[in-house]
């Protein structure tokens, strides 16, 4: 974890401007800059970011944010690792929490692997290069048609047949017997130490950050006695499950393209790159896991799957990608024409004839599964009722409050090529997402035993409901949104007899509480800031290390234009109307804001006052249709009666006070 005052020192030393250009090209207009937005195409610049707010927006397809917002929606990274990444490029030294004895272990070995593993690539990568003038590798690699510019591009390497050969340089570079043995490239039997990969082509295996977890070892000349491919076993560093092989490379192309490709070997994802086909990645000849398609979810919500097996093997391949319906993902499948394999058949047809094949016949997932399999129910009653029960099952997993069309699109299509009745598939799938309700619902019953436990999920699926909600704001709450942005943009500022300009807010508030639920606790948020004597900012908002803040303060953060702008287009009109409404001290107040004889201070107490007012008639007038509603009961005493309409006078006659008609100082 990273400290306090290191991540401090990150944020506010990172300049947005800076950070972007080196992505993009932004242009000076005025006071901003604007470029092209790497988020959409476009032909004319809408994306403009201010340096003053350290925050872009892209008027075209809606993106905002700060820089940590860029670097985890572009790169894809975490908030730690976009965090480490500022640190990199500013030379700032990461000083991190202090851990615990088990941690520091950890880490040291993590970071002893991957400088290993780094070692090894590179000895790998001299090795494929240093062979006498038959050099067999690079040999079998001109014939599998891979150039040496994709082998640079993919770090391959040679491990030489000799018996020790790696093991001996890693031990004169001072590598240990246990992190050797550990990071599966040595083995120990009989006494000695031994190289796992043995006259194999090296294919390093790297993470998201482009670091070597890992390495696929492929023999060059076929061996009955020996397994063809070779992987590193898991460790710290290696989880197979949680590999992709080439993300490192795809990723950008991904989130171009909207779409992954999947196929099966490492040299199906080499070939297709150096066709220029990019997007493209491999798990390595395992069924995606959840984890697995997480990790494409990042960049994507489509994947093409494709493959060159047979029946039996793909319907082992594609068992659990039913996970991928539950995360909303679209999935589609490929058949490759026998005996054909990605890596043959792009070298066959080329890059646009292997595009186009694909585009050609990619089949939905869920449609795939029953045309595969109803070719072997035929005339079996209990064969095809248990294919129903599948798809069912499939299409229950789809979120019924997001995706409504969308299954009940699967359920109309899925009846017709099970040529069963439509309502009676419908009805089946609502029952298993019923029980699947049910079943969740069982993990909130509390018992003495489990009740902090529950308390804790509890917490957290408020917490993603939070999440998920945070950008859904309805419109009847866009003046506690602006209010919200108001705190935050002028809350330091002092209103008058030391009282803050967020105190003020606040007190108001306190009479007429806000009622959307994530601004309520954005409030209690930002009061427990204010006991530390700290106004939270927008660049300490957008940056915080919590998903459901950044989210909050992208939302409630001011348009990139400047406010003051709208002053000198609507000052004329404001004063006319200013002329009609209030007492001569009003009217003298206003317009001595407005023609800037105050500082800003005070032109900022009139936006907010402005707002506070619209705010507050809103509430009022909420109230009165309460108490309108009230006095039609019957059932109501005399006492309460006048209760009720002294109270309607009250509120009608404060109404009145706050409706000056500042409506128009500020559009919406």
């Amino acid at each position: 974890m990273i400290d306090e005052q290191t991540k401090n020192n990150i944020i506010q030393t990172a300049s947005i401007v800076e950070v972007l250009n080196d992505f993009i090209t932004l242009k000076k207009k005025g006071a901003n800059y604007m470029g092209l937005c790497p988020f959409h195409n476009e032909k004319s610049p809408s994306f403009t970011v201010s340096p003053s707010k350290e925050f872009y927006k892209c008027f075209g397809c809606g993106k905002s944010g700060s820089v940590i917002n860029f670097l985890m929606d572009y790169l894809k990274l975490s908030y730690p690792e976009s965090l480490k990444w500022l640190a990199k490029k500013y030379n700032i030294p990461i000083i991190e929490k202090e851990r615990t004895p088990e941690q520091i272990q950890e880490k040291f070995h993590q970071e002893s692997l991957y400088i290993l593993n780094e070692f090894a690539q590179k000895f790998y990568t001299n090795q494929l290069y240093s062979q006498p003038e038959s050099n067999m590798p690079l040999e079998y690699l001109n014939y599998r048609g891979i150039l040496k510019i994709t082998c640079d591009k993919f770090l391959l390497g040679y491990a030489p047949p000799g018996y020790n050969t790696f093991y001996q340089a890693a031990i004169k570079n001072q590598f240990s017997h246990e992190l050797l043995i550990k990071s599966g490239l040595v083995g120990f039997k009989n006494n000695s130490y031994y190289d796992s990969y043995r006259d194999r082509i090296i294919f390093p295996i790297c993470n998201l950050s482009n670091k070597v977890v890992g390495f696929g070892a492929r023999i060059i000349q076929p061996n009955s006695n020996t397994a063809k491919y070779l992987n590193t076993p898991e460790n710290e560093l290696y989880i197979k499950n949680t590999i992709l092989y080439g993300i490192h490379l795809a990723r950008q192309p991904i989130i171009q393209q909207d779409e992954c490709i999947l196929v099966e070997g490492y040299t199906d994802v080499i070939r297709l790159h150096q066709a220029g086909i990019e997007n493209v990645v491999s798990s390595s000849g395992t069924a995606l896991s959840a984890n697995q398609l997480n990790l494409i979810k990042k960049f994507t919500k489509n994947i093409v799957i494709i493959y060159d097996g047979d029946p039996a093997g793909i319907k082992a391949a594609v068992r659990g990608l039913d996970l991928a319906i539950e995360e909303a993902m679209n999935v589609h499948l490929v058949l490759l024409p026998e005996p054909e394999d990605p890596d043959s058949f792009v070298g066959n047809v080329g890059a646009e004839g292997f595009k186009s094949y694909i585009h050609e016949h990619k089949k939905d997932f869920i449609f795939f599964m029953i045309d595969l399999h109803l070719q072997e129910v035929e005339n079996d009653i209990n064969a095809k009722n248990q294919l129903v029960n599948q798809i069912a099952e499939i299409l229950s997993k789809m979120n019924r409050l997001t995706d409504f069309v969308k299954q009940d699109y699967y359920i109309n299509r899925c009846a017709q090529k099970l040529q069963i009745d439509n309502q009676a598939l419908s009805n089946l799938v609502s029952s298993m997402s019923n029980k699947k309700v049910q079943s969740k619902n069982q993990k909130f019953k509390v018992t003495k035993e489990n009740f902090n436990e529950t308390l804790v999920e509890i917490d957290r699926e408020r917490q993603n409901i939070l999440k998920d909600n945070v950008l859904n704001v309805t419109q009847e709450s866009t003046y506690e949104k602006k209010i919200l942005t108001l705190l935050v943009e002028y809350g330091f500022e002092i209103w008058e007899d030391n009282v803050t300009t967020a105190q003020y807010i606040l007190d108001s508030l306190e009479r007429f509480p806000l009622e959307t639920p994530e601004f309520i606790d954005f409030i209690k948020f930002y009061k427990n800031e204010m006991t530390k004597n700290y106004f939270p900012n927008f660049k300490f908002l957008l940056t915080h290390e919590n998903e459901t803040i950044r989210n909050l303060a992208k939302m409630i953060a001011p348009e990139i234009i400047e406010v003051s702008n709208y002053w000198h287009t609507d000052r004329d009109k404001i004063i006319e109307l200013i002329e009609h409404v209030g007492d001569d001290n009003t009217k003298i107040m206003y317009k001595e804001n407005l023609l800037g004889k105050k500082d800003d201070a005070a032109k900022h107490h009139l936006i907010i006052d402005n707002y506070l007012r619209h705010y507050i008639i809103k509430k009022i007038k909420k109230y009165l249709d309460n108490l309108t509603q009230k006095l039609k009961n019957p059932d109501l005493t005399e006492d309460e009666q006048n209760e009720t309409l002294h109270l309607q006078f009250e509120l009608k006659k404060y109404e009145k006070e706050l409706a000056i008609p500042l409506g128009t100082v500020l559009r919406n």
